[in-house]
């Protein structure tokens, strides 16, 4: 800029004593000399926007291999994400620290995380508690439980593909065997298409009743399954889905007489075939599905005409919905009917409650039914609370399960669950968007094919730190 000004201030005077041609030459190397400094300049001017963009790499770099905090300065294509150095896919963390106490008073359940009602002991003429059939339970009495498994890790990825936005989701929690971790999520979502695991077609949490209760109301359903679904949505409030699901209870067939060979053997040949249709607008939502369930086997029980291997079919029906009464208050409603599809029921999913024997020697299907009324309210900002009822009605009546080493014993039959009944209400204070609290009561009562009932309470405490 100096040499610049220089030339500048003198040219007048160069003007007034210069010679024509000596002008003409001044002026060239004027010209040359200017062209000259404007190329460093331009050098210097590409040299800064190359350090600057390799400064912002850095910086981008840092925000995805560094603390979670960095995480939440939302650079991704979703709230709170990142973008992976390729700008291809924005992955996103999420989970819960979660703390709850249980207190049961008088008659305790045997397990602390879930107040199961089909669980609930029952003193039996014997003098002897009983949570299932045969099973003796010695703990009954008051008792304290305070754990941590219930706390979640989510990591969810969001990347272009040809056929849309691929989404990705994995979510564990330690509710493993000895607080272990467990895989609850592992699917992929591209436009109308979910592959993996996750919550069965049969679901519809709107329609859920919001508990500490790691189990939640019994008439109602949270169960998740490996699966291919295909999701419609067509005219304006409408969607259907059709799905092929895995028919996870296996484990079911050899508890229905106490007895680990009551399936010689079985074959698992065609997955759940799923069908639903969901109707949602701004006054709330309501649904209808339908499952059907079939197996090949081979019982170890019966007549010797009755060894063949046979097909067994099931099949559940479920509407369930919610009504928005007012802008904060919610009715929340379910109503199912199953039969050789316990597992569609969260009170009977493993309980053994899917076949039977009758009186006649035959594998026959067990069929419940199951109900669930809630009230959700919003009481301010800070403030909500759930109020529901839930119950749960199994045939288990007229059926024989007993069998010694010969086979079927006719004329004996062991007394079984056959109804229970579901009493909730809450407070949750979320006292910022990352804290809450929640204090709850509960109360159920179980009774069985014999007569003999039980009852049962517990006070739930949580503390949960979400860093969604």
């Amino acid at each position: 800029m100096l040499k610049k000004i220089t030339v500048a201030a003198l040219a007048p005077a160069t003007l007034l004593l210069a010679s024509p041609n000596s002008l003409a030459a001044s002026n060239a190397e004027l010209e040359a000399q200017i062209r000259q400094m404007q190329a460093v300049i331009e050098q210097m001017q590409r040299q800064m926007q190359e350090k600057n963009a390799l400064e912002q790499e850095f910086i981008k770099e840092q925000r995805v291999s560094t603390t979670s905090r960095q995480y939440q300065s939302g650079t991704g294509t979703q709230a709170g994400s990142v973008k992976a150095s390729d700008q291809q896919v924005s992955i996103k963390l999420g989970g819960f620290a979660n703390l709850v106490t249980a207190y049961d008073g008088g008659n305790g359940m045997n397990n602390p995380d879930s107040f199961i009602v089909s669980q609930i002991p029952i003193k039996k003429g014997d003098g002897k508690y009983y949570i299932s059939d045969g099973q003796t339970y010695t703990g009954s009495g008051d008792q304290f439980h305070i754990g941590a498994n219930q706390s979640r890790f989510s990591v969810e990825a969001l990347t272009p593909s040809p056929f849309g936005t691929l989404k990705m989701f994995l979510e564990g929690d330690f509710h493993g065997g000895g607080n272990s971790f467990r895989l609850r999520h592992a699917y992929g979502q591209t436009g109308a298409w979910t592959l993996g695991q996750t919550w069965s077609t049969f679901d519809n949490l709107s329609a859920n009743p919001a508990t500490v209760d790691w189990q939640g109301a019994p008439g109602v359903l949270a169960l998740r399954q490996p699966l291919i679904r295909y999701n419609h949505s067509f005219a304006e409030h409408w969607d259907a889905s059709l799905a092929l699901e895995d028919n996870s209870y296996a484990s079911e067939l050899d508890d229905i007489s106490n007895d680990d060979d009551v399936a010689e053997s079985i074959n698992f040949d065609r997955p759940d075939l799923h069908l639903m249709l969901k109707n949602s607008g701004d006054w709330g939502n309501i649904q209808g599905n339908y499952v059907y369930t079939s197996f090949k086997g081979k019982p170890a029980f019966g007549t010797t005409a009755n060894y063949k291997s046979k097909r067994i079919d099931g099949y559940g029906a479920k509407l369930s919905g919610v009504i928005n009464i007012t802008q904060h208050t919610a009715l929340q409603l379910s109503a199912a009917y199953v039969d050789g599809a316990s597992h569609y029921i969260a009170d009977l999913s493993g309980s053994g409650n899917t076949l039977a024997i009758d009186d006649d020697g035959n594998v026959d299907t067990v069929t419940a039914e199951a109900y669930s009324v809630a009230i959700a309210q919003q009481w301010n900002d800070h403030l909500r609370s759930t109020f529901a009822y839930s119950m749960v009605d199994v045939d288990n009546g007229g059926y024989y399960y007993d069998k010694n080493d010969a086979g079927y014993i006719p004329g004996v039959s062991l007394s079984r669950y056959t109804e229970s009944a579901y009493y909730v209400a809450n407070i949750f204070w979320d006292i910022d968007e990352h804290i809450t609290t929640g204090f709850e009561y509960l109360y159920g009562e179980r009774e069985d094919t014999d007569g003999y009932d039980g009852d049962s309470q517990r006070v739930h405490f949580m503390t949960q730190y979400n860093f969604n």
